[in-house]
């Protein structure tokens, strides 16, 4: 075992002197990602500095601005006037224009005829421009910074491991050119790691300090080996290990000493400047200095982004040394890593798991607690994690991975065990623990880049788990726990006995049969039934399924046939269903009917031959008259319906009216005029027309009338009109 912890630490102090070994100390801030001074933030509109919050202290606060218009030229000098939208080119004149006087067309016009126009352009540029551009040029100073800086929040919130960024806040900036060193050094002697956040209601950017511990940036101090490095480390761990609080940009108290030591140790010719010295009021701040041969330190401060530091990942790999030398025994899976392996290849079993297909659970088959549809993947998955210490799974996106883990994570947690998840980046994170069910998304908390969405999430969780132990019952709990398992146990018991029936019918149904001599699959006898459907459906006995050969013969299908030709002209009425003898009428009544019958069967051969002359009632003009009088019962039935008090009226004055009566006329006449609008109806019911509001008020309409009454097109032109 010692000697398994000795190759672990040997392992990890390999790894660590690698690091060292890639990491390259920094001279200069970088510029590639973001880069902001003190004199480029200071006193931009917008623009908030070391501001209380109720959990924490906001450093910056950077409002979304939105550009300004510049103001409107009077209405004289707008047509010679060449307007810009940016603040720093002025409006021109041009030296010529159209100009349109006393209602005439607009004709070109010379500057130099109109001297009008000159004191009317300085009082504008003077009186409103210029006014206008001072201002929003640090308007537009502090859109671009809100752009650069909510780029760099994008970027750090979805960019994977291989370009971890973080942003960082400088503390007072050193400038230095040594005699034999090849590069300056232009950097802050201390940095805190910030985190920046946008507010989703309100769009502003918010920065942060990060609950870590600042950074003495000594490493390109250490690069130039200047005898001081060790004397000032020291002096930075005790002033942590004895400080009140952490470095703050806004309080001189909190790094000012340091500052002094770092020139003291560094170079004792150096100097430190701060911006206000006593009860003066601090100097405005202004760009830092050319480096020169001596050091020289200052109290502003510079924000800046950079890949993300390898401090916190040395940090772990110390105290991962220190914990393989203090633990008793190593674990398996990173005992592993160091001992030789196994040559021989063993095939392990795999862990069997209940309800999934099989007939009988195996002896020793655990639970599978999957929330989520699964496949035979997911479940292969589970049972090699059982017997290994780990599982690769790879897949293209939009393969059910983040599906798959999220099972995997539920049926741990059902089985008491903590999970840990990392991803490359945030987003993954994010969409992984959206797809948690409902009732487990509690149980997991996402350690992001934001500490304030972390912590916010931490205690939601907390606060979760505390409601439902304080209003956990442990009886209740277990008899419903028993209840659940019991439940279980019913469930497999019925998938089995499911999964056993489907087995005996399968083998019954795939079972051989003898057919006309042969062997014959299932498959081959319903193919050949099929064919045959037309010929056989006549044929609705089931056969006995359990007996090897058909309970009847060839002789008895002759027999069949045979009785069929004899009954063949009765075998129309063989669906057809009889009547009970005491629904049929009586004997005589048969007999009269059955008399009536032959005779009208007789006179209609007669009236056919032409022996007998038929009825004058069944010629086409009765039948004209039976439909009239149908008709005209049908409609008297459907005015009485009709609760009209004046078609009473009407049909008693019609009653008795004479062909030679005017008001007939009228009458015969209107209905003519009803029959026609209802067939000019019918006709523009398929090219219906909604005429809008007042629409006979609209000329248009009005001459569009006037057009069709003259038998004209409605419209002139009917380009755009309706």
């Amino acid at each position: 075992m010692a000697e398994a912890a000795s190759r672990v630490i040997g392992l990890l102090e390999y790894i660590e002197q690698v690091e060292k070994l890639n990491a390259k100390p920094a001279f200069s801030v970088p510029s590639e990602y973001f880069v902001a001074h003190q004199h480029e933030l200071q006193g931009l509109p917008g623009l908030q500095l070391d501001l209380p919050d109720e959990a924490d202290d906001v450093w910056l606060r950077l409002s979304r601005l939105q550009e300004s218009a510049p103001p409107e030229p009077p209405e004289v000098l707008r047509p010679w006037l060449t307007p810009s939208k940016s603040p720093d080119k002025v409006p021109e004149l041009r030296t010529e224009a159209l100009i349109a006087q006393d209602g005439a067309e607009p004709a070109p016009c010379q500057l130099e005829d109109r001297p009008d126009i000159w004191p009317l352009f300085d009082d504008y540029v003077k009186g409103q421009w210029m006014p206008w551009a001072t201002a929003e040029r640090g308007r537009r100073k502090s859109i671009a910074q809100y752009n650069r800086l909510f780029a760099l929040q994008r970027a750090m919130a979805t960019e994977g491991a291989e370009t971890p960024l973080e942003l960082v806040w400088g503390v007072g900036f050193a400038v230095w050119k040594k005699d034999g060193q090849s590069s300056a050094v232009r950097h802050p002697l201390l940095t805190q790691a910030c985190e920046v956040s946008l507010n989703e209601k309100t769009f502003e950017l918010e920065i942060r300090p990060r609950d870590t511990d600042p950074k003495l940036e000594i490493d390109c101090y250490a690069e130039m080996e200047i005898p001081g490095v060790r004397q000032l480390e020291a002096h930075w761990k005790s002033a942590l290990a004895t400080g009140a609080h952490r470095v703050n940009p806004f309080e001189a108290s909190t790094f000012e000493g340091v500052l002094k030591a770092a020139v003291g140790h560094l170079d004792p010719g150096g100097s430190y400047t701060p911006c206000a010295s006593g009860d003066a009021e601090p100097a405005a701040p202004t760009a830092p200095a050319a480096p020169d041969e001596r050091l020289r330190v200052n109290d502003s401060w510079v924000l800046f982004a950079r890949k993300r530091s390898g401090d916190i990942f040395m940090e772990d790999i110390r105290r991962l040394k220190k914990s393989v030398a203090d633990v008793p025994a190593l674990p398996d899976v990173i005992r592993s890593f160091v001992e030789r392996g196994d040559d021989t290849v063993r095939v392990q079993p795999a862990q069997p798991f209940r309800g999934l297909g099989s007939s009988e659970d195996a002896p020793g088959a655990f639970e599978l607690y999957f929330p989520m549809p699964y496949n035979d993947e997911q479940v292969s998955i589970v049972q090699k994690l059982e017997n290994n210490d780990g599982v690769v799974v790879q897949g293209p996106p939009g393969t059910g991975k983040t599906h798959t883990i999220a099972n995997v994570i539920c049926h741990y947690l059902a089985r008491g065990k903590r999970v840990l998840v990392t991803a490359k980046g945030e987003s993954p994170l994010a969409v992984l623990q959206d797809k948690l069910p409902e009732r487990i998304r509690p149980l997991s908390v996402a350690l992001l880049s934001n500490e304030r969405d972390g912590m916010r999430q931490f205690e939601h969780s907390i606060q979760t788990i505390a409601a439902n132990v304080a209003a956990f019952d442990p009886a209740r709990a277990l008899q419903a726990i028993a209840a659940a398992e019991a439940r279980l146990d019913q469930l497999h018991a019925r998938i089995s006995h499911i999964d056993r029936t489907v087995a005996e019918r399968a083998a019954r149904h795939m079972k051989t049969r003898r057919f006309q001599g042969r062997d014959v699959t299932p498959e081959e006898l319903a193919r050949q039934v099929l064919a045959q459907a037309g010929e056989h459906q006549w044929f609705d006995d089931t056969p006995d399924m359990e007996a090897e050969q058909l309970p009847f013969g060839d002789a008895d299908i002759d027999a069949l046939r045979a009785a069929r030709l004899t009954v063949a002209g009765d075998l129309a009425c063989l669906g057809s269903p009889l009547p009970a003898p005491e629904q049929l009428p009586a004997w005589a009544e048969l007999v009269r009917l059955h008399r009536d019958l032959v005779r009208a069967r007789q006179i209609g051969d007669s009236v056919a031959a032409g022996a007998v002359l038929g009825l004058v009632g069944a010629g086409a003009e009765a039948q004209a008259l039976a439909d009239w009088l149908q008709a005209r019962a049908a409609t008297e039935t459907k005015l009485k319906t009709v609760a009209r008090p004046e078609l009473a009226g009407l049909a008693q004055r019609l009653a008795g009216v004479q062909p030679g009566d005017p008001v007939l006329a009228s009458f015969l006449t209107a209905c003519g005029d009803i029959q026609a609008l209802a067939a000019q109806r019918r006709q523009l019911r398929s090219k219906a027309v909604e005429v809008p509001p007042d629409a006979e008020t609209h000329a248009d309409y009005q001459a569009a009338l006037a057009r069709l009454v003259e038998g004209k097109g409605a419209f002139v032109l009917p380009f755009g009109k309706a």
